[in-house]
């Protein structure tokens, strides 16, 4: 008989199990202590999108679990389904019943091969996985099997667990290197674990949407996972992000960033910024250097010279040595500072009437656009009033019939820019739910308003980056003043 002393001792050993033979015997010796005839263990992975996936697999002597898994018994059985959502054990016996099919013809082979009853014990571990541990009796009475079960069900757990970090710890000992992410692939995965969508996240990166699928599909790949949920998980909370990389230089040692300045007129200045910050105020042509090393870099142009429109040639990659060759030419034009033509920012710039430029079916022989009519509260606050258009065709053209306007929240901006092509205002979103987020309100012109989610701080912190984010919006996704 296994006393309760005898069995915790027997949990000590697991600590010292190596091999997957040592685990084997540990198991059995345990199982057969215990009353049961059979223990399998599974280490398997689980996704809504791509199902279940058994990962590796101790069978012990049993002809039926081998039968069992030829015939990918596990795809279908309702208490490994149940094991991969849940964390307690479930007992089960062949006099239980299914609907499906499949399951009901496993249960009669499993009856065939004189299975009585059992315990499916689930343990699972932050990366997605879990571990599956199966103890059986065979050719016993119903009535016994059921009680053995019974009585031993409070102990399987604390196996099941100890099982589980045995197995976890032989596959990293047998693993040659831990896999390694680039620096991209892991930004993907930060913004995705944030909640971002891969269009949201490449607006944030400034790449494109299947790019950022690609580094997605890349990282999960890497790390042998089945969904983007899983590869989160196993990167983020395992540290796995941080490391080097082919193409992305992630880990690599940082670099100085600059280049030259030419055409820039005299007694005037050009802001440069390089990946959203480091600031650098140049006054004359010429080389030009940020102070701030980096092993990927992003020049833009935050502020444009009075009269002047300066352009960049260069401006981005991956810095694996020192960079010189970032060209910044400046000619003349409708440029910033304190004269040209500048688009209107704040409040005064966003009040009219404005309408959005897709139209979409309504139901009914119907197509629906909406209006946004911004009303100043105070110096700093509007309130987003919104109403919908009702048209009989599907160009949205003609007399339509406007339905209301009903404010939606306000918007309390902080501060705002422009320059000779784009205006945008930073703010914070109340609606009248009492629910809060942070817009930018951005206007390409005087003449297109496009609304921007944004995060605290800010994924778009300057007018350039803005500038950037409008080139990847659709049309359709802006309003047009009326």
């Amino acid at each position: 008989m296994l006393t309760l002393p005898r069995y915790l001792h027997s949990l000590e050993q697991f600590h010292s199990v190596r091999t997957p033979q040592e685990l084997t015997q540990l198991l059995s010796s345990v199982g057969q202590a215990l009353g049961y005839d059979s223990i399998v263990q599974g280490l398997q992975s689980y996704s809504r999108q791509g199902g279940l996936h058994v990962d590796s697999t101790s069978v012990i002597s049993d002809k039926w679990h081998s039968h069992y898994l030829k015939k990918n018994y596990y795809k279908i059985d309702p208490r490994v389904h149940h094991c991969a959502r849940h964390t307690t054990p479930q007992r089960w016996s062949s006099a239980d019943l299914y609907d499906h099919p499949r399951a009901a013809q496993m249960m009669q082979e499993a009856h065939d091969f004189g299975v009585r009853a059992g315990i499916y014990a689930p343990t699972h571990s932050m990366d997605g996985r879990f571990s599956l541990l199966c103890l059986s009796l065979r050719h016993v009475p119903l009535a016994e099997a059921q009680d053995l079960v019974l009585h031993t069900a409070p102990l399987i757990p604390a196996l099941a667990a100890h099982a589980h970090e045995a197995v976890l710890r032989m596959l990293r000992a047998d693993a040659e290197q831990e896999p390694v992410l680039t620096r991209r692939e892991c930004e993907c995965l930060q913004w995705a674990a944030a909640g971002k969508t891969s269009w949201e996240i490449g607006l944030v990166l400034n790449i494109a949407e299947r790019t950022v699928n690609f580094h997605l599909s890349n990282a999960m790949a890497k790390l042998g996972c089945h969904s983007r949920q899983h590869a989160i998980v196993k990167a983020l909370m395992q540290g796995l992000c941080g490391g080097g990389g082919d193409d992305d230089t992630g880990g690599a040692a940082p670099h100085a960033i600059g280049g030259t300045v030419t055409g820039l007129a005299a007694n005037t200045e050009l802001v440069l910024n390089n990946n959203g910050g480091d600031a650098l105020r140049i006054n004359a042509n010429g080389a030009f250097q940020f102070a701030q090393p980096s092993t990927g870099y992003r020049v833009e142009v935050a502020t444009q010279p009075a009269g002047q429109n300066c352009k960049v040639a260069n401006g981005s990659g991956s810095a694996t040595a020192p960079v010189a060759d970032v060209q910044v030419n400046c000619a003349a034009g409708t440029g910033g500072g304190d004269t040209g033509p500048v688009i209107t920012a704040g409040i005064a710039g966003l009040l009219g009437e404005w309408q959005q430029n897709s139209c979409v079916a309504a139901g009914g022989g119907q197509w629906a656009r909406n209006y946004l009519r911004p009303v100043q509260v105070n110096g700093t606050t509007l309130s987003h009033v919104q109403g919908l258009g009702l048209f009989g065709n599907s160009q949205c053209s003609g007399a339509g019939t406007v339905l209301g306007g009903t404010s939606l929240g306000q918007v309390a901006f902080s501060r705002s820019e422009s320059n000779a092509s784009v205006a945008a205002n930073w703010g914070t979103f109340r609606q009248i739910t009492g629910l809060t987020s942070q817009a930018i309100w951005a206007k390409r012109g005087e003449n297109t308003l496009c609304l921007l989610g944004d995060e605290n701080p800010s994924i778009l912190p300057t007018l350039a980056r803005v500038a950037a984010a409008l080139d990847t919006l659709p049309a359709s996704a802006c309003y047009s003043r009326l």
